[in-house]
């Protein structure tokens, strides 16, 4: 009889008590799901190799982020007395806008965040372990598990493969899965590497970034994302090929239309901005 009670209070109560450690450990986990970003600079140092190893590009960069989510990421080899970056793209999520900084033109075009997307950029992933399952559209990825530290940060290595690019990212549980390394190797058909691109970390500074990696003047003019491009191939030398044109009149129309549905929905346009809707509207 002792034995057929303890089986059956072994039936109704071990269920209950394993739900009731599950619903107590989710809450725990979610109590410790950080609800700001770890503010941080990191200065990379960015290598592009052909087939035969030869350095095709060979520049600095750094990606900053506040612990409001906001972030600034750019190239830092353009540097002189008054202009310290090259292009620089700069994600607010205070104003709720992404603008890309030309320094060295003195341009800039904006576009303007959904509330929903300001409100996913301004809470880190939930999960700190940088594991969490993730979809990634055409690629398979794979979580490879703890990997080497740089700078005393822990890392997670994660490979993502869609045939043409094997893409291994070296993410930071220590950042919030910033990425901290990342190495992509370019497949020709026969899947032989004609290309690799590398960002290694040179270094680490925690803490609030310096504001001017997020400054936009406001004497820089706004522009179409095809004339800031073709703006620097008139400052290079280069021509523009057919390809890069129709490319170039897809991200005018994806900028235009990102205009045009923030007004709608009844955001305020600084006058540059909307002086640029108009022209190209006329």
């Amino acid at each position: 009889m002792k034995y057929k009670i303890s089986a059956v209070v072994s039936f109704f109560i071990v269920p209950v008590l394993i739900g009731t450690a599950v619903f107590f450990a989710v809450r725990f986990a979610r109590a410790q799901a950080p609800d700001q970003w770890v503010p941080m600079t990191l200065r990379i140092q960015e290598t592009s190799n052909n087939q035969n190893g030869a350095i095709v590009i060979e520049r600095l960069t750094f990606a900053a982020v506040r612990a409001d989510g906001s972030r600034a990421s750019g190239d830092s080899s353009a540097v002189d007395d008054k202009r310290h970056f090259g292009v620089r793209s700069v994600l607010s999520t205070s104003e709720g806008t992404t603008t890309v900084v030309n320094d060295l033109q003195r341009s800039k075009t904006t576009t303007f965040l959904e509330p929903a997307a300001v409100q996913s950029k301004r809470r880190p992933p939930a999960d700190a372990t940088c594991l969490h399952p993730r979809v990634v559209s055409g690629a398979n990825y794979v979580v490879k598990g703890q990997a080497d530290a740089f700078f005393g940060l822990r890392t997670v290595l994660i490979q993502y493969d869609n045939d043409d690019v094997l893409t291994s990212q070296w993410e930071s549980p220590d950042l919030n899965c910033l990425i901290l390394k990342q190495i992509d190797e370019f497949r020709d058909k026969n899947g032989v590497v004609f290309s690799r691109l590398e960002r290694v970390p040179i270094g680490v500074e925690r803490g609030e970034p310096d504001a001017q990696l997020f400054a936009i003047p406001t004497d820089y003019i706004e522009v179409l994302p095809s004339e800031m491009r073709l703006a620097t191939a008139r400052q290079k030398n280069a021509a523009v090929s057919d390809k890069a044109k129709a490319h170039h009149q897809a991200l005018d129309k994806a900028y235009l239309s990102n205009l045009r549905n923030a007004a709608k929905s009844g955001r305020e346009l600084p006058k540059d901005v909307l002086d640029v809707l108009r022209r190209s509207d006329q």
